[in-house]
């Protein structure tokens, strides 16, 4: 099951950070997804991760990251 967490709490906190390392991960596949969901949970610290996931190898990679940056 899913909890709802507040974005000022530090459970929110600690899953974003979660989200963030894995945007690095050597898989490109994981590497979208996280790009998705940094997307999807909107926070503006994010854009600077989301810029560098821009350059990389995947293409598909870069779609995700840029599509995350316009929901934001």
């Amino acid at each position: 099951m899913y909890q709802w967490v507040k974005r000022d709490s530090p459970a929110f906190v600690k899953k974003s950070g979660y989200i963030r390392v894995l945007a690095y991960h050597e898989d490109w596949t994981i590497r979208a997804q996280a790009a998705s969901a940094l997307g999807r949970i909107g926070v503006d610290e994010d854009i600077g991760c989301l810029r560098q996931l821009l350059s990389d190898p995947s293409w598909w990679v870069r779609y995700r990251a840029a599509g995350a940056m316009v929901s934001l």
